[in-house]
C-alpha cells in the first residue's frame, strides 16, 4: 500500500463517493477507482459496496 493509495482510500471513505473524492483530490474518477481496485486486489478484500446509479 502506498501513501497515495491510502490518501485516496480515506477520501473515498469520507465522501462515500468515488467521483466526489476524485474531484477533491484533483484526480480522474478512473484513477481513483483504479487505486481502490488495486488495494482490493492486493489484499483480496472488497473495501466498498458499489451501488449503481
Amino acid at each position: 500500500m502506498t501513501l497515495e493509495q491510502l490518501r485516496i482510500f480515506i477520501a473515498v471513505a469520507e465522501r462515500e463517493h468515488v467521483t466526489q473524492a476524485a474531484a477533491y483530490l484533483n484526480l480522474t474518477q478512473s484513477a481513483t477507482s483504479a487505486a481502490v481496485a488495486a488495494l482490493e486486489e492486493r489484499h483480496a478484500v472488497r473495501l466498498f459496496d458499489r451501488v449503481g446509479r
